[in-house]
């Protein structure tokens, strides 16, 4: 039984190692993206966090223009994810000894539906369309069975726009009715993906000929079990894209989800899993000390407080991640060239602003796609 003991303690050591992410979430936000990636690359290959530094050095090489790297770093993460699947079961058993930080990190389920759903918006960039809807599918069969935990309409949006793209309507079609059902605020024409204010707009309305769909992200996510970045405060309670051509204004984008909603309820979620788990660690953790007890007590008390101490959940998350999930989809008149991107806080203040050339753009069917992000 002490050579249990010394095992546990070991394995929580390894466990509690620091990650050494924020250096390179620090360059991220500080707009260094391949720096940032970069830095990431300096990690060890092999480790529990490893799955979570793919996840957010493909945010880097996204960020920086690089998707195929991107998409490189994303595929491996997915291909990870469903190896450690395999094999959870003999860390789960560790894990209700000690805490769930002893696992390697696999990502919520919200985060992995995250994962394909910008996987596919790299592939929209270079114009991959079935690579795409690849991705649209393991979104589709992913979000099937969620268990309890939240669904995401920005989620399913991507992916009836990948469906979209090669033609493939009805898969489309029920993908925006689902992102539909989940939005309260907005309508989205199940056969068009239009997006309109309020939910009384008539359904199947007619597409222009040419559009922008964009793909906005704002603010931070949060960290895992804990409030919104500070950072996200100058942006209020309800941020937006501007669309401009000349002076005109073309339109706008809408909140579809929050990855502080999705945090939220998945850690709800948690908890009430935790719940059941809790007494089954406390009458296994219990067992060991008092065995150990018998035979020396000062390393039982030692051990008791120790195995009590790391009882805590595992809050590690994807933290370059946007906070404010959004989609535009606009009119875009034949003559434009250039369209004006104002990043708005709830209040109306530009915050940032940039310029796009939509024939620039990957497009398909008159559908020019774009992906834009500020914090």
């Amino acid at each position: 039984m002490t050579r249990l003991a010394v095992g546990c303690l070991l394995l929580a050591v390894t466990g509690c190692a620091s990650s050494g992410l924020n250096r390179s979430r620090s360059r991220f936000y500080r707009g260094s993206f391949e720096e940032a990636a970069e830095t990431f690359d300096e990690r060890p290959v092999r480790n529990r966090d490893h799955v979570l530094m793919l996840m957010e050095r493909g945010t880097a090489w996204q960020a920086a223009g690089e998707h195929q790297r991107a998409i490189e770093d994303w595929l491996e993460t997915a291909d990870l994810i469903r190896a450690l699947d395999y094999i959870r079961l003999s860390e789960t058993a560790s894990s209700l000894i000690i805490n769930d930080a002893t696992q390697t990190y696999s990502g919520r389920p919200y985060e992995r539906a995250l994962l394909h759903a910008f996987t596919a918006k790299s592939f929209f960039m270079l114009e991959k369309w079935h690579s795409a809807a690849v991705e649209a599918r393991l979104i589709a069969d992913g979000l099937e069975d969620l268990n309890g935990f939240p669904d995401d309409p920005y989620t399913r949006y991507v992916a009836a726009t990948a469906f979209e793209r090669i033609r493939d309507f009805n898969g489309s079609r029920i993908e925006y009715t689902k992102a539909d059902e989940l939005t309260h605020h907005i309508r989205i024409d199940p056969t068009t993906g239009m997006i309109t204010a309020g939910t009384n707009a008539p359904p199947n309305q007619t597409a222009p000929p040419r559009e922008l769909i964009l793909f906005s992200g704002i603010g931070r996510a949060p960290m895992f079990n804990m409030g919104p970045p500070i950072q996200n405060a100058r942006w209020g309670s309800d941020p937006y894209v501007e669309i401009r051509h000349g002076n005109r204004v073309l339109g706008r984008s809408y909140t579809l989800m929050t990855t502080t909603s999705l945090a939220r309820d998945t850690e709800r979620r948690i908890a009430a899993i935790q719940a059941a788990r809790t007494v089954t660690r406390i009458i296994i953790k219990e067992s060991i000390a008092s065995a150990v007890e018998e035979n020396n007590t000062l390393l039982g008390g030692i051990l008791r407080i120790f195995l009590y101490a790391t009882e805590a959940p595992d809050t590690r998350s994807w933290q370059t991640l946007p906070n404010w999930l959004q989609v535009a989809r606009v009119p875009i008149p034949e003559n434009a060239a250039e369209l004006q991107l104002n990043f708005k806080s709830s209040g109306g203040t530009t915050l940032k602003s940039m310029t796009i050339d939509p024939t620039s753009l990957p497009h398909t069917d008159g559908k020019y796609i774009y992906q834009a992000r500020a914090w």
